[in-house]
């Protein structure tokens, strides 16, 4: 098991997000939630995308079509060929 709590697997840490989240006084936090917030702010910070889909166990497609517009790459070759033509 990845997760471990007082000696014991963890099957599951959905429960502990919850009571997490519960103590601190935030709604609508999930594993999930958390997920997309790393992977956001990942490629947000110029992490490539085969790394952000290793990294995250998410597909390229996944990362390019939800995450991809947060990146200082995004459109960089569309960019790039509109600058040629000036």
């Amino acid at each position: 098991h990845v997760v471990m709590f007082r000696g014991q697997p963890v099957a599951s840490v959905k429960t502990g997000i919850h009571r997490a989240a519960d103590r601190a006084g935030i709604e609508g936090v999930t594993p999930h939630v958390l997920k997309h917030t790393a992977i956001t702010w990942g490629v947000k910070n110029g992490m490539g995308l085969e790394d952000a889909a290793e990294y995250f166990d998410t597909s390229t497609e996944t990362i390019r079509k939800h995450y991809w517009h947060h990146s200082p790459h995004h459109q960089e070759r569309a960019l790039d060929i509109i600058e040629r033509r000036k």
